[in-house]
């Protein structure tokens, strides 16, 4: 039989490789599959031993591991074709499961890599985070999300509100935009935030153009973040006023509502987006790595 040249079998696994990163499938399955196989050859070796013979029923089986593949027929040191496994002894039973479990071995330390590089985590998260660190991650991914959208909405359209159904009294998309910068500034209401300067919501009702609009918001999640970041384990369960007593608001709980109210805000631009016939950025295919 033919072997494969090395520079082939080199291009052949390559090509391979290249499918499995680009389907994540395979990419949870592989790592586990070596070890799958592992588990099976010992009861394998201890059937095939104390049976004495190899059913008839696995001359496909081994047709395919012996005679079509060229390592496996290379590790197998010249064995003629048609040759019957059920002559070997036991030591070489052995010999030849010791050699396919180091295959599988070898095979486990890559396929985990794959996995890691498709997305998988590659190494353990830390037992603790500082309140501020997680909770301005969060706050992170609704600004990406609420600012793309902001952005998509073209200048013409900010005065959009829907007519259509029970919409009397909504917002305009602009309007929407700048309650949350606005919103921004009010959940932290008598913060102590150095570096940063709250804005007046007045100053931010009487912006106009879309450029400005966008500006505000942005400037709003500066301050926000900025103000979440003086949350520390010692004072994240501190009560803060400006709140109905019944909210029980704290500093961390602060924060929070102000990325809830993010997200509610969002859902609503993303229907105003939709109804113009535009896609949100964040609900377009994103490039590998991204949020």
């Amino acid at each position: 039989m033919k072997l494969v040249p090395l520079r082939e079998s080199k291009r052949i696994f390559e090509n391979g490789l290249g499918q499995v990163e680009s389907n994540p499938v395979l990419c949870e399955i592989l790592p586990v599959l070596p070890l799958v196989v592992l588990n099976l050859i010992p009861a394998a070796i201890q059937w095939q031993i104390s049976c004495g013979q190899y059913k008839c029923q696995y001359k496909g089986l081994r047709e395919m591991l012996f005679r079509r593949n060229p390592l496996l027929l290379a590790l197998g040191r010249g064995r003629k074709a048609g040759h019957s496994l059920a002559a070997a002894p036991e030591e070489k039973i052995m010999r030849r499961a010791s050699i396919m479990a180091a295959l599988c071995l070898a095979l486990a330390a890559p396929a985990a890599l794959i996995a890691q590089d498709s997305g998988g985590q590659a190494a353990a998260a830390p037992s603790t985070y500082a309140p501020a660190d997680s909770l301005n991650a969060l706050m992170g991914m609704l600004q990406w999300e609420v600012v793309g959208a902001a952005e998509a909405m073209p200048a013409d359209k900010y005065d959009f509100a829907p007519t259509s159904g029970e919409f009397k009294g909504v917002r305009s998309f602009g309007a929407q935009v700048k309650h949350l910068a606005e919103a921004n500034y009010e959940f932290f209401h008598g913060w102590d935030v150095p570096g940063a300067t709250a804005v007046d919501s007045k100053t931010i009702e009487a912006l106009k153009s879309k450029d400005e609009i966008v500006k505000a918001l942005k400037d709003s999640y500066t301050y926000a973040h900025a103000a979440v970041g003086t949350i520390t384990p010692q004072n994240a369960w501190d009560s803060v006023k400006g709140f109905p007593p019944q909210f029980k608001e704290t500093k961390a709980t602060a924060a929070a509502f102000a990325i809830a109210h993010s997200m509610d805000h969002y859902g609503q631009m993303v229907e105003y987006l939709r109804m113009n016939g535009i896609i949100p950025p964040a609900s377009r295919p994103q490039p590998k790595g991204s949020m």
